[in-house]
C-alpha cells in the first residue's frame, strides 16, 4: 500500500468509525430498547476522539457520529412524504438525508470544542473527560431551543427500559439524565484508555458503579413510595380509530370516519357510575362537522349514551372566517359537554416546521405537507378546568417532547392530555418513540399523562411512568381506563425545570481546572 493510500485510510477512519458508533447507538432506541449500545457508542466515540490528531478530524469524528445516530434514528419522519396523493414525495431523500445532515452540526462542534478544551494527550486527563461531558450535554440541550427546537432521541431516552434509573428526571429532568448517560459513557472510555495502575482504574470503576448503584436505589424507592392511585369518580374513554392517513380527509369518507369514532366511544357497563372523558386523537374532526344538525345529534346521542357527566375532548382542525378575508386554521383541542356546547378551547402552539407552517412563507411560497398554507399560533401551555373533571394541559402532537414546557407553571394540572395522529408514520420507528417521550413528561412533571393517537400507541401513564394501559400500534379501540392522580407534592423538575440540570453541567465543568501533570 502506497504513503498516499495509507494517509487517506488514516485520515477517514476514525470519522468511519465514529458513523458506525452513532449508527449502533440507535439501537438504545425505542421499540428495541438495547441500551447498552447507547454506552458503547459514546465510549467508542470519546476513545476517537483521544486518537484525532488535531481539531478539523475532530469535528469530522462527531459530525459522523452524529448522521449515523440521526439518519438511522429518525428516516421513519420522511414517510410523511410517501402518504398517497402527497405533492412532496419528490422530496423524500432529501427528508431522509437533510435533517440529519443539519442536526449533525451539533455533535460535530461538540466534538470540536470538546478537543478545544482537552488538547493532546488530556482525554486520558479528568478534564478532557469533563470536557466531553460538558460539551455533549450542552448541544443536546442546544438542538433542543434552537430554531423553535427538536429535542427527539435525546441520548437520555436511550436508557428508557431501566425504570429505576428513568425516575432521576423528577429531579434533573432528561436533559439532567443525558448528561448522566454521557458521563458513563465517557467514564468506561476514560478508565480504558488512560494510563493510571491497575488499582486506580480499580477505584473508579467502583466509583463509576456506586454513583448508578445510587441512582437505581434512588429510583427503585421513588417508586415504592409512590404506588399508583386511581381516580375513583372518572373514568378515561381512549378512543384509537385507526383510520389510515391517505383515507383521514377524504370527502367521501368524512362520515365513515366519523361513525368509527362514534362507535368507538359508546357508553358500556364499565362506565355506568363514573364521570367519564372521551379523548378522541388530533384532527379527529373538523369544526364544520359541528354545523351540520345530523352529525351533531349522532355526537349528542353518544354522549347522552353516558349516565353520569360525561366530555368529549377531542382533536380539531378548528376554522375561523372573517368577512372579506381568508379563513384561518388552528390545530386545536377542544371539550364539548353533553349537549354538545364547547366547554374549552387550546390551540396548538409550538407547531411543526413545513408540516404545520412555512417558515419565511414570504421567501418560500409553498404549502405546508398538510397541504395548506398552515396553521396559526396558540397563546401557549395552558390548564382547562371543567366543574366535574379533574383540570388538564393539553399537548398537541410533538409538542409533549418538549420538556419544562408542557404546563402552565401558575396552574398545575391534574392531567396531561397528549392527542396526536401519527398516522402519517405508519408501522415505523416513530410512534414507538414519541410513546416514550411522552412517558418521560409524566416523570419529570409527577402528573399522569393520557395520549390518543389515530393508529396508535394510545396510552395512560401514571405519574411514575408506569404504563397503566397501551393500545397497540395499527390496531382499532375504544377501552375504557381508570385515571392516575398525579403525586400530592410538585416534583423538584416541575418547580424549578432545567435549573437542576445547568447546575450538573457546571458542576462538572469545574473539572476542566484541574490541572494536567507535566508528563503529560
Amino acid at each position: 500500500m502506497n504513503s498516499v493510500s495509507t494517509k487517506i485510510i488514516q485520515k477517514i477512519k476514525h470519522p468511519a468509525l465514529c458513523f458506525a458508533a452513532g449508527s449502533i447507538s440507535v439501537l438504545a432506541l425505542p421499540p428495541y430498547g438495547l441500551w447498552f449500545f447507547m454506552l458503547l457508542g459514546l465510549a467508542i466515540l470519546y476513545v476517537a476522539l483521544a486518537r484525532t490528531p488535531d481539531k478539523f478530524h475532530s469535528f469530522c469524528c462527531g459530525y459522523a457520529f452524529g448522521f449515523g445516530y440521526f439518519i438511522f434514528g429518525l428516516s421513519w419522519i420522511a414517510n410523511a412524504l410517501l402518504v398517497e396523493g402527497n405533492d412532496y414525495a419528490w422530496a423524500w431523500p432529501l427528508a431522509v438525508v437533510g435533517l440529519p445532515l443539519a442536526l449533525s452540526f451539533f455533535t460535530g462542534f461538540a466534538a470540536l470544542f470538546t478537543k478545544m478544551l482537552a488538547p493532546a494527550n488530556a482525554m486520558s486527563h479528568i478534564r478532557g473527560l469533563a470536557a466531553f461531558t460538558v460539551m455533549f450535554s450542552f448541544m443536546e440541550w442546544l438542538r433542543s431551543v434552537s430554531f423553535t427546537g427538536f429535542p427527539w432521541n435525546l441520548y437520555g431516552y436511550g436508557v428508557y427500559d431501566l425504570m429505576a434509573l428513568t425516575q432521576i428526571v423528577s429531579v434533573v429532568g432528561i436533559h439532567g439524565l443525558t448528561l448522566f448517560v454521557v458521563f458513563f459513557s465517557a467514564s468506561l472510555a476514560f478508565i480504558i484508555i488512560n494510563d493510571k495502575p491497575a488499582r486506580k482504574k480499580a477505584t473508579m470503576a467502583a466509583s463509576l458503579f456506586v454513583l448508578s448503584f445510587l441512582l437505581i436505589v434512588f429510583g427503585h424507592i421513588r417508586a415504592l413510595q409512590n404506588p399508583t392511585k386511581l381516580d375513583e369518580a372518572t373514568m378515561i374513554r381512549l378512543v384509537q380509530p385507526n383510520i389510515a392517513q391517505q383515507d383521514k380527509w377524504k370527502p367521501e369518507l368524512a362520515l365513515k370516519n366519523l361513525g368509527t369514532l362514534l362507535n368507538l366511544s359508546i357508553a358500556d357497563e364499565a362506565n355506568a357510575n363514573m364521570n367519564t372523558m372521551i379523548i378522541w386523537p388530533e384532527t379527529a374532526i373538523r369544526s364544520v362537522f359541528l354545523d351540520n344538525e345530523g352529525i351533531r345529534n349522532s355526537m349528542q346521542d353518544v354522549l347522552k349514551s353516558y349516565k353520569k357527566e360525561a366530555r368529549l375532548i377531542s382533536g380539531v382542525l378548528r376554522s375561523q372566517t372573517s368577512e372579506g378575508q381568508d379563513d384561518i386554521y388552528f390545530n386545536s383541542l377542544m371539550a364539548f359537554d353533553k349537549n354538545l356546547d364547547t366547554t374549552n378551547i387550546y390551540d396548538k402552539f409550538h407547531l411543526v416546521p413545513f408540516g404545520e407552517y412555512i417558515p419565511f412563507q414570504h421567501f418560500i411560497p409553498l404549502q405546508t405537507v398538510t397541504q395548506f398554507t398552515g396553521f396559526e399560533t396558540g397563546s401557549g401551555p395552558q390548564t382547562l378546568k371543567d366543574d366535574f373533571f379533574p383540570s388538564l394541559s393539553p399537548l398537541i402532537c410533538y409538542e409533549v417532547i418538549f420538556p419544562a414546557n408542557v404546563k402552565d407553571t401558575k396552574n398545575r394540572p391534574d392531567v396531561l392530555i397528549n392527542v396526536t395522529n401519527d398516522g402519517w408514520y405508519g408501522d415505523s420507528n416513530g410512534p414507538h418513540q414519541h410513546f416514550i417521550k411522552a412517558r418521560f413528561r409524566a416523570i419529570e412533571e409527577g402528573t399522569p399523562l393520557i395520549r390518543a393517537a389515530n393508529t396508535g400507541i394510545s396510552g395512560v401513564i401514571d405519574p411514575i411512568g408506569r404504563i397503566i394501559y397501551a393500545a397497540p400500534l395499527m390496531t382499532q379501540s375504544g377501552d375504557n381506563v381508570p385515571l392516575p392522580l398525579k403525586l400530592e407534592t410538585e416534583t423538584i423538575f416541575s418547580h424549578f425545570g432545567n435549573i437542576a440540570f445547568f447546575i450538573l453541567i457546571s458542576f462538572v465543568g469545574l473539572f476542566w481546572f484541574v490541572p494536567i501533570p507535566k508528563n503529560k
